[in-house]
Formats: structure tokens, sequence, C-alpha cells
């Protein structure tokens, strides 16, 4: 049933949204995603813990390559007394083996907590902004990211996972709402999760 709901929603989201997300002249990430903004209380107390990245979209094709880095998790936590969230990124890269983790801050707002600005704590200078477009807290988070750097706009649609493995039934709707938002399918990453992830 669950998977059904999720199937009517993407139909919903091509249907209703699929002419406000294409690319205008001047539009910049905010803008973009006020347009995305489904218009859904975030139940954060559902939301939080653990996430894997399974798979990423960029808008522009230049920016297409391999994921460099295997066993992406996030993990997500409230801040006491506050709307802003705890972010926590690992991630082992392809190349050497080598693991990294990132802290950082989500900030957003009790009336619009599906929307995110967030920044990790060794790069502040560098903040990306976001929206949660879909989620059932038990099994996926679809994300629209984005980030402006000199005036161009860098795009993500990103796919997360409670689990590690995900069926290709849900990877095929996945692509399907990721077309749907107007990134091209050949732009979808896939991002290993091997069974010796930690």
């Amino acid at each position: 049933m669950r998977f059904q709901k999720f199937s009517e929603f993407v139909i919903l989201v091509q249907l209703l949204i699929y002419a406000l997300v294409q690319g205008q002249q001047g539009e910049t990430c905010a803008s973009k995603i006020e347009k995305l903004w489904p218009r859904q209380q975030l139940d954060m107390e559902r939301f939080t813990g653990q996430w894997m990245v399974i798979q990423l979209a960029r808008m522009n094709d230049s920016l297409v390559e391999d994921s460099f880095a295997k066993c992406v998790s996030q993990t997500i936590s409230r801040q006491p007394d506050s709307d802003n969230l705890n972010i926590r990124i690992e991630l082992t890269l392809i190349a050497d083996g080598t693991q990294i983790a990132r802290f950082g801050q989500v900030n957003t707002t009790s009336d619009q907590p599906a929307i995110w600005k967030w920044s990790y704590f060794d790069n502040l200078a560098q903040f990306w902004e976001g929206v949660v477009i879909a989620t059932d807290y038990e099994k996926y988070w679809i994300h629209y990211e984005c980030e402006e750097v000199d005036g161009f706009r860098i795009e993500s649609v990103v796919l997360r996972y409670r689990e590690r493995t995900v069926g290709p039934g849900q990877l095929a709707i996945y692509a399907s709402l990721m077309e749907g938002l107007g990134f091209p399918v050949g732009n979808l990453v896939d991002i290993p999760q091997p069974a010796d992830c930690a």
C-alpha cells in the first residue's frame, strides 16, 4: 500500500510542477525551492536518524561523473530547543579507501521544516539550499539540493534510503520522478553501498 501511494505521489508531482521547475534566466536556488516545496509539514521526530545515499542526479550534463565515494550516509538529529538540525555525513573514497566524516548544521524553521539551508563546520563559506520533496520516514527520502557558485546554479536530486539496498521497482519510480522534475535520465549516478560498508 505504501509503495502504491508513493507511485501516486510521483504522478501528482509530474503533473503539477513539471512546467514550474524548468530552468529560467535569473532564477535562484531560493526561488526554485519555493516552487518545489510540497506545502506539507515534516515530522522531524520521525525523520531523524541515519539515511543511506543511493542515487544522485545532476541537472547539468557537464557535472555528471561516476561517484568518487561509496558507503555514503547522512545522520540527522534534532538540536535542543531549536528548529535547527545537526547533520553528519560519512563516506569512503573509492580511490584509496580513505574514510571521511563531516559535521554541520541545517537551518530550518517551524513553519517550513522541509526547506533547508545547511553547511559543514569545516567550510562554513560553502552552503547548500534544499527541500524535502517526499519521504515516508521509514524507507525513502527524496531531496532537491541547490548550490550557487559564482552565479552558476548547481542542482541535484538525491535519493536516500534507510537501508543500503533498494529494489529495482523503487529505483524505476525514482528515475520517473527525477525525469518529471526536469533532470535528464542519463544524469543518474549510482552511489555504491557494498555489503562491507560499516
